[in-house]
């Protein structure tokens, strides 16, 4: 929720006695997208900080217009600070493999990981499966592409 409705404010109609006023400050990226609100609330579970800001990240890249969702590893931990060891910057790429394999299992993600860097004729594994994913894997910039499935009533 600090993500998506950074401040809320209820308070007393001076207009009407019986009536409440709540405004609600959503994040534009969000509040624009086309399903902003069909992920879990993975925010629920105690996160410590490398989580949250991991799980931040991924939803940031979501807000995107596009289904193709690009993540630079590399480029997210030099913004993390300069005092993180190598323990820590393994810790981390192993939050973003287990949000994206949860975003999988959910169907809000397609199976397929794209190495756009590895892309040439010569090379075929530019592409590998989200449940294949190692830490190694992230120390190049990947692409996954989201499976979104509206339904109308």
């Amino acid at each position: 929720m600090l993500v998506t409705i950074p401040d809320v404010k209820v308070y007393k109609s001076k207009k009407h006695r019986n009536r409440w006023v709540v405004e609600i400050w959503i994040a534009e990226d969000l509040f624009e997208y086309l399903c902003p609100f069909l992920y879990r609330d993975s925010f629920k579970e105690n996160l410590n900080k490398h989580q949250f800001a991991v799980l931040f990240e991924i939803i940031k890249v979501f807000c995107s217009e596009t289904t193709r969702k690009e993540f630079n590893i590399q480029q997210f931990l030099e913004s993390q600070g300069p005092n993180l060891n190598g323990t820590k910057k393994k810790q981390i790429k192993d939050y973003f493999i287990r949000f994206l394999k949860e975003f999988q299992q959910e169907g809000k993600l397609q199976q397929q990981v794209f190495f756009p860097l590895l892309n040439t004729q010569s090379n075929p594994k530019s592409t590998c499966k989200i449940n294949q994913l190692t830490s190694q894997h992230l120390s190049q910039p990947l692409v996954v592409f989201e499976i979104v499935n509206v339904k109308f009533i």
